[in-house]
């Protein structure tokens, strides 16, 4: 399955308890991953990752910008802007702020291959200046 990163956004809201979360975490799987090629910058690559897993039936999609800031050096474009429909409770089920959710994001971010699967990535024929 092929994900594009900005509809993780539009997929239904995936519920999960802030306990649950880790199990959540360990069954992502790499949905996509766009590559461009930035001409202007000595053709290092940029892009979009998207990884998820089914919650209770429901696609749990996580989403973000990445760039190459060397050759086979990739990183967080934006590490505060991380996308998805992921809504996080508490053990009281009460919705857990946004802060606290870029947290339990980004370290599942942490967690993931993901600058692996993106070096097994052939760029994109695109080149888009930066």
């Amino acid at each position: 399955m092929t994900l594009e990163a900005w509809a993780v956004i539009a997929l239904p809201v995936a519920p999960t308890s802030v306990s649950e979360w880790p199990k959540t975490v360990r069954r992502l799987q790499h949905l996509g991953t766009t590559v461009y090629v930035d001409a202007e910058a000595g053709g290092l690559r940029y892009g979009q990752v998207v990884w998820g897993a089914e919650v209770e039936s429901q696609l749990a999609g996580i989403a973000w910008d990445w760039c190459e800031v060397r050759s086979n050096i990739v990183a967080l474009s934006d590490p505060m802007t991380v996308h998805s429909n992921v809504v996080l409770f508490d053990d009281a089920g009460k919705p857990i702020n946004e802060s606290s959710k870029l947290l339990f994001l980004s370290r599942a971010i942490n967690s993931l291959p993901w600058q692996a699967q993106i070096s097994a990535q052939p760029p994109d024929l695109q080149s888009k200046a930066a």
